[in-house]
């Protein structure tokens, strides 16, 4: 029997033998089990490892996932999609020790991919994922932006420009002066240097998010206003911007 669970990048296979038929003697065998751990890596393709695993409680197989998933990093403010796409590796493990150890790898290998956190004058704390070679921002510009509003596990919760959740938006955008406070403060800082044609990913805390009424982006659809009530004033959120368009506002 195998059961099969997924967790945002990380597939965790649980595979079990046990009886077998023989005319008309049943013979019994010892379960053994075996844990296989997949994770999407980009043009990378690896040979699986099969290791047989004695069969573990059900409180073993919890610390055991927990250790992977822990490894891994869930809670960093990198994103999981990295994780999702590319050529499938598919390793076994047979102990906590060494699926932790691989969760780590996962995490650092993803976070090299995504590069350095960097963090702008004002403190605010962002991913440069498409450096832009267009015209760099500056206070009393107007632009034009997609975004996507995430949790730091990748949960999606809102999105312009993308055509997300079957929104008829694709190449729509959230325009707004930038610099002038009409956007929560992490994504002014965030967006500080910001050329036309770049990608951040940014980290918006509680505290310097949508502290205020009117802020922008305001929730998209009734679903999108659901998931975001509750969260923008209490948990760090991550917003990935796309900066379209910049354009200088002549007084």
């Amino acid at each position: 029997m195998e059961l099969c669970a997924s967790f945002v990048g990380i597939k965790v296979n649980f595979v079990s033998s046990s009886a077998s038929n023989t005319g008309n003697a049943l013979q019994s065998r010892p379960a053994s089990r075996v844990v296989k751990v997949s994770c999407s890596c980009p043009d990378r393709q690896h040979d699986a490892e099969i290791k047989p695993y004695n069969s573990p409680s059900r409180r073993e197989w919890i610390v055991l996932v927990h250790g992977i998933l822990a490894g891994a990093g869930l809670s960093s403010i990198a994103s999981l999609d990295y994780a999702l796409a590319g050529t499938e590796k598919v390793t076994l493990y047979t102990n906590i020790d060494d699926a932790r150890k691989a969760g780590e790898k996962l995490r650092e290998e993803k976070e090299a991919a995504e590069g350095p956190v960097r963090v702008s004058s004002s403190g605010i704390k962002y991913r440069e994922l498409e450096p832009g070679t267009g015209r760099a921002v500056v206070p009393g510009d107007l632009v034009a932006v997609y975004y996507t509003i995430s949790r730091l596990n990748g949960y999606y919760l809102d999105s312009v420009g993308y055509g997300k959740e079957g929104k008829n938006d694709v190449g729509e955008t959230l325009k707004f002066e930038y610099g002038k406070g009409v956007v929560p403060e992490a994504i002014d800082g965030g967006m500080e240097g910001m050329r036309e044609g770049g990608r951040r990913r940014i980290l918006v805390t509680p505290e310097r998010g949508w502290v205020r009424e009117g802020l922008l982006p305001k929730p998209t659809s009734f679903f999108a206003e659901r998931r975001l009530s509750s969260r923008v004033t209490s948990q760090a959120l991550l917003i990935e911007i796309e900066l379209v368009k910049v354009k200088p506002i002549v007084a």
